[in-house]
């Protein structure tokens, strides 16, 4: 899920900075309001809502039974282990 995320976040960032016309596209009218500062972080903010509640699904699922928290534990682990690897180079 978070490398679709990463992925349309570079691809925006390669469109803003090499089709200027992107961010001025509105033209000299100025009928809506346009910030590319406000832009960008709103669309950090929806990602990281929608980590979290992807998260509460997850803890809630494993407060369910002591298997289901040990299970959340090794993923969580796994997936940190993961993390590590990956930035290790």
């Amino acid at each position: 899920m978070r490398n679709r995320y990463h992925t349309g976040l570079l691809i925006l960032g390669f469109l803003l900075m090499t089709c200027p016309g992107i961010v001025s596209g509105q033209g000299s009218s100025n009928a809506l309001s346009w910030s590319l500062n406000n832009a960008y972080n709103t669309y950090l903010m929806r990602t990281v809502h929608e980590q979290y509640a992807d998260r509460e699904v997850e803890i809630t699922k494993a407060f369910s039974s002591r298997e289901a928290m040990i299970a959340y534990r090794d993923n969580c682990i796994k997936k940190y282990k993961n993390i590590i690897n990956k930035n290790a180079f």
